[in-house]
């Protein structure tokens, strides 16, 4: 790039700025992008060499190969087919493709790859050649844009481009020939030869000393030389050598380019043409393009940067003149330091334009070298680039809005590709799976079994008619409960209205499901309850009819003794009835109470050699009871029955069990912040829980313990109203009953009563 400083103008470049030029830019583009996994397949003899940045990949021991595009044995099995047969036909019709699959790597994991496979010639005339280039693949969209990069890079380079360009190993072995080597010499010399093989005995030292100090040093360097063929040509080539960082950071690879000097010198038509080419490129590129001496005295200006600045032939003025002061040195440094060392460079600037515009400008330089090796020229490469720093901005801004808002969101927040690949999860997801979070996988992994059609149709429906879909189902991470969510799915789409992507937010209602669980439960209860009472009380009416017949037919018949014992039976049975009915208004919330005020704690230590003698000498009882008074509201008769129900199913849980058998009685006092799903209100409450270590309960089975007639007991050991009489009986003096259980891990069912 020029340094800001006056420069006059050259009527005509020197006849070799142009094709340096353009060499330099091949250079460039081939140092930058030779960083991937490489390897040549031949026809017949299968895998021919590979590079050590695949070797590391698969850890194949040195010296070895791995075998990939033979076997392909580390290529995932359902990927390995299709890889092989893209080769073979490359080999075949010699056609470039395209292709993505998967590597098993040796630590178990799955590496996802894109590569490009390139017919590059029959060097020894007996088999074709295949050259893979492959990266792996961690960003879609960006996946997508190095493949266009390295699609043109494939076509200029390896196509199109007249020079020899050659990849050596730091220790001198040749990894990569291009196939200009065949097109321009009738022959292509092994891959296997190390460098300074093909070069004239006489200049052998010379090229030596300068690949040796360029491994040490780095950079690049500029050197002429002869090469010698097997047939004995010999001629003279100017090569330029780069060293870039290996695949594994740490070694070097010299990448070097190499033009016959003697065709250049003597073809002056064609250098005259290929320096034209150059004029008319530049002059009708949008581009700046300056050709500068090493002093930047001008050489050449194109039309371009007279356009921009609306200046006359005459005006000398130049992009870099009119830049901030802010960037002046910047831009005179860059200039000497391309002069100095050579290479090339890019810098960023802005100008203030004619109507004091403030303009952004990505400059490139490049040094070209002249036959002695010293910087020559400086080619310099300048667009405008304000609308792209512009679009910049605003996607950095809209970044950092969509990052704040995901990391921020109790949401889960995930981005699909079309192809229904992972490419964003917010961190509220990630911290809700926890260990069992996934990095890599397919839209729909976390979705319970029965509820994955969901996600499909949901897919299927949005690609037809771009409308957000919706669905409640459930999140699974390993062996927890799952998650219930509210689920979005939206279709985003680019400028041009294309689809891009899959947006799913998804919204945690596992405690809103729990809720309307819990109120349907209460719900039904109290439907149970009323369909009771209401039998009960009817049945307590006819009960009254029968016993009091029963009374007036014994008074009638005293001398009857056959008579009277079945009137006897018929009275006991009848009073049995009325007990179950008594039960059955406790549940309906109906019996005759006589609700004083009691501390908790008083009666609960009352009822402690009950509740022992209940449970029996195997079961300990454990007693906590809260510091201090538990005022309530309640009957004491009714609260003794409904303590006696709770040690009684406690104590029936502890049947099966081996280990140490405990009862725990306790009271406590909290606060409701807010009414809760039962739909008791805010307030102070006293606490009395009965829990055991026994067997627990089934989720089936505690959503059903309050119902009556429901028993999980063998038949004839069990009525099914003990629990429901507790519940009826805490609901008609104002307070709730709730079970906490879970199979093997013991129940707790506790009273919540309002405190006075």
């Amino acid at each position: 790039m020029p340094a800001p400083a006056e420069s006059h103008k050259s009527p005509n470049p020197p006849p070799t700025q142009a094709s340096l030029a353009s060499e330099s830019r091949l250079f460039e583009a081939l140092c930058t992008h030779l960083s991937d996994f490489i390897s040549l397949i031949g026809a017949k003899n299968g895998l021919l060499r590979e590079s050590e940045s695949l070797r590391r990949l698969l850890r194949v021991p040195g010296g070895q190969t791995s075998g990939l595009h033979i076997h392909g044995r580390q290529i995932h099995s359902q990927d390995r087919e299709n890889a092989l047969e893209a080769i073979r036909l490359t080999l075949d019709d010699r056609q470039s493709r395209q292709i993505t699959y998967r590597l098993m790597l040796p630590d178990g994991q799955i590496a996802k790859h894109e590569a490009g496979i390139e017919y590059v010639g029959q060097p020894d005339a007996t088999e074709p050649i295949a050259l893979v280039i492959a990266h792996e693949i961690r960003d879609q969209d960006k996946a997508a844009e190095l493949m266009q990069e390295r699609e043109t890079l494939y076509r200029i380079v390896l196509e199109a481009s007249p020079d020899l360009i050659t990849i050596y190993s730091a220790d001198g072995e040749v990894l990569y020939d291009n196939p200009a080597w065949t097109r321009l010499f009738g022959t292509a010399p092994l891959l296997n030869r190390r460098a300074g093989a093909l070069v004239h005995p006489d200049d052998r030292t010379r090229t030596s000393t300068s690949f040796s100090r360029l491994i040490a040093e780095g950079g690049s360097l500029t050197l002429e030389f002869r090469l010698l063929l097997p047939d004995g040509r010999s001629f003279w080539v100017e090569g330029a050598a780069s060293t870039v960082n290996g695949p594994d950071g740490k070694g070097k690879w010299i990448i070097a380019m190499h033009r016959d000097i003697n065709a250049r010198k003597v073809a002056e038509a064609e250098r005259a043409e290929i320096e034209n080419r150059f004029r008319l490129l530049a002059e009708h590129s949008m581009d700046f393009i300056t050709l500068l001496d090493r002093n930047g005295n001008s050489l050449y200006k194109s039309s371009s940067i007279k356009r921009f600045l609306d200046a006359t032939d005459d005006d000398e003025s130049s992009i870099a003149q009119i830049a901030l002061p802010a960037y002046r040195s910047l831009l005179r440094d860059t200039f000497s330091n391309l002069v100095e060392h050579g290479g090339s460079a890019t810098i960023e600037f802005q100008i203030q334009t004619s109507d004091e515009q403030i303009r952004w400008i990505e400059g490139r330089g490049v040094a070209i070298p002249g036959p002695n090796e010293q910087i020559q020229s400086v080619l310099t490469v300048e667009r405008d680039i304000t609308d792209r720093k512009l679009a910049q901005a605003e996607l950095a801004q809209s970044e950092e809005r969509f990052r704040l808002l995901a990391e921020n969101t109790a949401d889960f927040i995930h981005l699909f590709s079309l192809s229904n690949d992972l490419i964003y999860d917010s961190p509220s997801f990630i911290q809700a799976a926890g260990p069992d979070y996934l990095h890599t996988r397919k839209a729909g992994h976390y979705i319970h079994p029965e509820d994955q059609h969901l996600v499909a149709e949901m897919s299927e429906a949005i690609q037809r008619d771009s409308e957000p879909k919706n669905a409640v189902l459930r999140y699974v991470f390993g062996e927890r409960a799952p998650i219930w969510v509210q689920m979005s799915l939206t279709l985003a789409r680019n400028e041009a209205g294309l689809p891009m992507m899959f947006v799913i937010v998804s919204h945690d209602i596992s405690e809103i499901r729990q809720a309307e669980e819990k109120l349907r439960e209460t719900q039904k209860l109290e439907a149970i309850g009323q369909l009771t009472g209401g039998l009960a009380h009817d049945f307590n009416n006819l009960l009254g009819i029968v016993l009091g017949n029963l009374d007036w037919i014994s008074e009638h018949l005293p001398d009857d003794a056959s008579l009277q014992r079945r009137i006897q039976s018929a009275t006991r049975a009848a009073e049995r009835g009325a007990e179950v009915t008594r039960s059955l208004l406790a549940v309906a919330r109906r019996q005759p109470l006589e609700v004083l005020d009691h501390d908790l704690n008083e009666l609960v230590t009352e009822l402690i050699p009950l509740i022992e003698a209940s449970a029996g000498s195997e079961i300990r009882i454990d007693t906590q009871l809260f510091e201090g008074e538990l005022r309530v509201k309640l009957d004491a008769g009714g609260l003794s029955n409904a303590v006696l129900n709770m040690v009684i199913n406690a104590r029936d849980a502890l049947t099966e069990v081996r280990r140490a058998k405990t009862i725990r009685v306790r009271t406590d006092r909290l606060f409701l912040d807010e009414p809760n799903a039962q739909g008791l209100p805010a307030g102070s409450y006293a606490a009395l829980a009965i829990s055991d270590n026994g067997m627990g309960m089934s989720e089936s089975v505690r959503t059903r313990a309050f119902e009556p007639f429901y028993t999980t007991k063998p038949q004839g050991k069990g009525t099914g109203l003990g629990l429901a009489m507790v519940y009826g009986y805490v609901k008609q003096i104002g307070g709730i009953a709730q079970i906490e259980s879970q199979e093997n891990e013991g129940t707790v069912v506790s009273l919540l009563l309002p405190l006075i």
